[in-house]
């Protein structure tokens, strides 16, 4: 078998695999999923909103598909202002104290999928920054003179609900990012799915005991959930 088929093969595995890693039963969910490989082989941003544990990282990582370059991660939330400007774009040697000469992390991402995690915490001047990223495509490392080309996937995903009327976040930008908009529902709304989920992570065929989901909120959705099947399972040595 040619190197190219088994690369192809391999890659086409991966979507799959990342697929597969949603469980669900609940309508709405089953739907999103539905829609998931078709708008794998798309370019449009997607914008994935949903409350803190509801799995959006990994509707994102089933966008990325089988796509030859690779699914890089910015936690928007987790980087400081100040750093995330020269992460995302890239540095050269010179431009601010301890700088390098050294790729962003749209330029890793090339052919790829730039997965911009917790979009909402992202500074306005920043945004208007991204703002022409996505228009344009183009970047300029901070303290660099030549731009360049970005060839990446863009791929947003917030807690922030109510984004497309939030003050501190960019309109026009929300409407570039926001071309395919998903909306996962939390966990307390799809207790079908919390019983699947239950069940897989306790493995060997064993069915989680439903009346333990029924009375929880689980204000942290799947995150939650996933800690405390765990923690069943030590209690009973399972």
């Amino acid at each position: 078998m040619k190197q190219e088929t088994k690369d192809l093969l391999a890659d086409i595995d991966k979507a799959v695999e990342s697929l597969d890693n949603i469980i669900c039963a609940s309508p709405e969910m089953l739907e999103i999923k539905s829609n998931l490989p078709r708008l794998a082989t798309s370019n449009l941003p997607v914008l994935i909103l949903g409350e803190t544990g509801t799995g959006k990282e990994l509707v994102a990582k089933a966008l990325h598909g089988s796509r030859r370059g690779q699914f890089v991660t910015v936690n928007c939330s987790a980087i400081p202002t100040e750093l995330l400007e020269s992460e995302l774009f890239g540095s050269e040697v010179g431009s601010f104290t301890g700088a390098r000469t050294r790729p962003g992390l749209v330029q890793l991402a090339s052919m790829g999928t730039l997965f911009l995690d917790e979009i909402g915490d992202m500074s306005i001047a920043l945004q208007a920054k991204l703002l022409r990223l996505v228009q344009e495509c183009k970047a300029r490392r901070v303290g660099g003179k030549e731009e360049y080309e970005v060839s990446c996937r863009f791929v947003s995903a917030t807690n922030m609900t109510d984004i497309a009327t939030n003050s501190k976040f960019r309109t026009d930008l929300y409407y570039r990012l926001a071309v395919i908009e998903l909306t996962l529902p939390p966990l307390r709304l799809r207790l079908a799915d919390a019983q699947l989920i239950a069940n897989s992570v306790l493995g060997r065929g064993l069915i989680f005991p439903p009346d333990l989901l029924a009375n929880n909120h689980w204000k942290g959705n799947v995150r939650e959930l996933i800690n405390f099947v765990q923690r069943y399972k030590f209690k009973h040595n399972l």
